[in-house]
């Protein structure tokens, strides 16, 4: 997690992660899998490694979402989602 902000975020940060069980699955539709949460206060431009295990199903997406309900000061909520296809080498 990153702090591209222009204020400090202090931490405890709820940073959750999410699992769709297919590619075509809006996030509306993800499960959330696991939570992990940040440990020190970002300063501006500074970023963390946050993470979590979880089993997954590896056929879908999986979704990082910061501060899922919302409860820091951010002027641009927006970019506090993101999305990758996940894909496990096939067995």
């Amino acid at each position: 997690m990153c702090n591209r902000g222009t204020n400090a975020v202090q931490d405890g940060v709820t940073v959750a992660f999410l699992e769709t069980m297919t590619l075509d699955q809006d996030v509306s539709m993800a499960t959330v899998v696991c939570e992990a949460a940040t440990t020190m206060l970002l300063q501006i431009g500074q970023c963390e490694v946050v993470k979590c295990v979880a089993n997954l199903a590896g056929t879908g997406n999986v979704f990082v979402d910061v501060d899922p309900d919302d409860k820091i000061a951010d002027c641009h909520p927006g970019n506090n989602l993101g999305a990758d296809a996940f894909q496990i080498c096939p067995g």
